[in-house]
């Protein structure tokens, strides 16, 4: 595995984790709810992201990957990167760089 094609996966997971709405308004959603919930109940703020944060996340993950299989994008992605761990490893760093690692 070379460094190049690692960020080629990371990248290529990026636009696709970005391209769609969904993702985006669900995070989005549960931030919103995270912070007022930690607003209105200070004492019990780290409840607010456990009670809203993890679960949506959970499953924005989860239908980032079946959406993949379901679309047998899963088969272009293991074409265009042969050795799967560099894909699997790219997946959960994916949602991280996109918001911190944006090239133009």
């Amino acid at each position: 595995m070379t460094a190049s094609s690692a960020l080629a996966a990371l990248n290529a997971e990026r636009i696709k984790l970005t391209t769609l709405r969904s993702p985006l308004w669900s995070v989005l959603l549960a931030a919103a709810l995270s912070v007022g919930l930690a607003a209105t109940a200070p004492r019990t703020a780290a409840l607010g992201v456990a009670a809203f944060g993890v679960p949506v996340l959970m499953v924005v993950a989860a239908l980032t990957v079946t959406g993949e299989y379901r679309t047998r994008m899963i088969a272009t992605t293991f074409l265009a990167t042969p050795a799967r761990s560099v894909v699997l490893c790219a997946k959960p760093l994916s949602p991280r760089c996109s918001v911190g690692c944006r090239r133009g």
